[in-house]
């Protein structure tokens, strides 16, 4: 029996490496934490409505109910935009993390996942789900409006230009739309690179690998911002704006306590060893 229908059987939520179930580095969460803490106390009391596109199996969608749950009295919602469908081209994004990511979209697993893993966090009340293509569901929202908007879905140039533009639509004033994988802003990437990443392709271009060190960045993420933004405000690959009277300006002054909630650390440990946030039921 496998990790996954284990937690099936036991009526456990799932996060981990079978189907890539943190998807993002760990201390991310703990950005996403602290960016509804922030939206929070701008208007203490008042329900927090979030707009997550790229929802996966649901880690982002669980720190989110968490931290409404934690800093808001569970006043608010998320409503989760996603295909569950393949989006990458494995031949030229060929990585363990693409390939299973492609074949539990094909077989549908991912999205039974994210629905088992909301059921069994306990969170589902708080979740609305939209299934289809970003750039079709997110007009179909129009008329809504969000506290935050988090964008994680397809990471091509077009597709975050796309959903960068809408946002600006659907948020509401004093509100924030940010978004995952930023690691490198315009400014700290050569150009020729970033240019040569889209052109063919690429989720991801690696630019060092050298005494195991990890280095590279999402071609489409870093051109898409800046195009559409400019220079963002950025905690550990999430970035994050302000949106004020047709604005987008930057925010100071968050402070990122590492602190993920409790379902998600289970998995991490094993994944990540040397990381150890404080631990938060």
């Amino acid at each position: 029996m496998n990790d996954i229908q284990a937690a099936l059987n036991c009526n456990l939520p799932y996060f981990g490496r079978i189907a890539v179930g943190v998807a993002s580095l760990p201390v991310r969460y703990s950005v996403l934490r602290s960016l509804v803490k922030w939206i929070v106390n701008q208007n203490p009391g008042k329900p927090v409505n979030i707009l997550e596109v790229g929802s996966w199996i649901g880690a982002s969608a669980l720190t989110f109910a968490r931290s409404i749950q934690e800093f808001n009295g569970s006043k608010g919602s998320i409503t989760c935009v996603d295909s569950w469908k393949p989006y990458l081209d494995t031949t030229i994004n060929n990585e363990y993390v693409h390939k299973i990511m492609t074949a539990a979209s094909e077989s549908n697993i991912s999205y039974e996942l994210f629905l088992h893993n909301c059921k069994a966090s306990g969170i589902e009340h708080l979740i609305e789900v939209k299934r289809g293509d970003s750039q079709t569901v997110l007009r179909e929202l129009l008329g809504k409006h969000f506290d935050l908007i988090y964008l994680d879905g397809d990471h091509s140039f077009e597709m975050v230009l796309s959903d960068i533009e809408a946002s600006k639509e659907l948020i509401v004033n004093g509100g924030l739309i940010c978004g995952d994988d930023l690691e490198k802003q315009y400014h700290e990437v050569d150009p020729k690179v970033l240019e040569d990443g889209i052109a063919e392709g690429k989720d991801v271009v690696v630019l060092d690998m050298d005494n195991h060190q990890w280095s590279g960045f999402h071609p489409g993420v870093t051109m898409a911002v800046h195009e559409a933004i400019g220079e963002v405000s950025e905690i550990e690959g999430v970035w994050f704006m302000q949106y004020q009277d047709g604005e987008l300006v930057q925010v100071h002054g968050i402070e990122n306590e590492l602190i993920i909630p409790e379902e998600l650390l289970r998995y991490i440990s094993k994944e990540f060893g040397d990381f150890t946030p404080q631990l938060r039921c």
